[in-house]
């Protein structure tokens, strides 16, 4: 587990429940979003460091083992759009959802 993102999502949720924000709602997903805000950020990778071969493979070898992560959950009121998206390590994300 990545400590960094575990920290990010327990301030998230933390300051939502300080902020009265904390309330459950159905979620709507669209596993499309998410899917599609993977390949940007592949795609973004490839192209920032498209003069560094090697560099390129580090990047993309961390994002194997990373899901996008909504920042506001969706159950939580969170809209499913890139702005609410951010890459964290996926078995941080996998557990405390």
């Amino acid at each position: 587990m990545d400590i960094n993102d575990f920290n990010y999502k327990a301030n998230i949720l933390e300051e939502l429940g300080n902020n009265n924000q904390s309330y459950k709602t159905a979620s709507n997903r669209n596993p499309n979003i998410t899917r599609t805000y993977k390949k940007y950020i592949r795609e973004d990778i490839i192209n920032k460091y498209r003069d560094d071969p090697t560099k390129v493979k580090e990047e993309l070898k961390k994002l194997k083992s990373m899901d996008p992560d909504h920042i506001r959950e969706l159950q939580l009121g969170g809209l499913d759009e890139f702005g609410n998206l951010k890459m964290i390590d996926e078995f941080t994300n996998r557990r405390i959802d």
